[in-house]
């Protein structure tokens, strides 16, 4: 019958690795310094064999850090769309009457516009007034159509690539990286290589049958 669910750490990087430090409070280590590491591989083990031949099973907690690759692509085209605002701003407020929007001005908006909404809430005894003000900003915007050349949508992918770093990268130290752009007639395609150090372990539970 199961008794018990321990983890085993499994590498969970799609790219090779190289193994740069382990750091393992719980089981037992399936690998060592500067061993290359493919995806699905045993990397901390919580079955643990004892001198007596015996065998325990363990919660294996712990970090692998490693050297891996990873490769990005991001492209542009050379005709973008940009949005900007002209500074033009309508404010139009709203009765709140118990679920019922009742507008108090009628401001014709006659312009694309970008739209924020600030509630006046009202506080009875800690709680929230069903009757209340919202006063809804409207900022007008443009559209443009804007020609890149090379150097402009270069600069515009590295920007880009640099806010996927942001995004997605937060727990991997970056050591370097390398670009390679593609030049099309209406695009452009860069290819950014990473170097980075990560913790590439990953917990998976298996279930301990006892079998009496």
């Amino acid at each position: 019958k199961p008794v018990e669910s321990v983890k085993n750490l499994r590498e969970k990087v799609p790219c090779l690795g190289v193994v740069e430090k382990i750091m393992v409070s719980g089981g037992k280590s399936a690998v060592k310094k500067n061993q290359a590491v493919l995806k699905g591989d045993l990397l901390v083990s919580g079955a643990v064999e004892y001198s007596n031949g015996t065998t325990a099973f363990v919660h294996c907690e712990g970090k692998i850090l490693a050297k891996t690759e990873k490769t990005e692509i991001f492209e542009t085209p050379l005709e973008i769309i940009e949005t900007h605002r002209t500074g033009k701003t309508i404010k139009r407020k709203i009765l709140n009457f118990f679920g019922l929007k009742i507008p108090l001005s009628m401001v014709p908006i006659d312009f694309e516009f970008s739209k924020k909404v600030i509630d006046g809430y009202i506080f009875n005894d800690d709680s929230y007034s069903p009757i209340y003000i919202s006063t809804v900003i409207y900022k007008e915007q443009r559209k443009n159509r804007v020609k890149l050349n090379f150097g402009e949508a270069e600069e515009r992918l590295k920007k880009i690539a640099k806010k996927n770093e942001n995004r997605n990268y937060k727990d991997v130290e970056v050591i370097s990286y390398s670009d390679e752009f593609l030049h099309q007639d209406d695009k452009i395609i860069m290819k950014r290589k990473y170097k980075c150090i990560e913790n590439i372990a990953t917990s998976e539970k298996i279930k301990i049958i006892n079998v009496n």
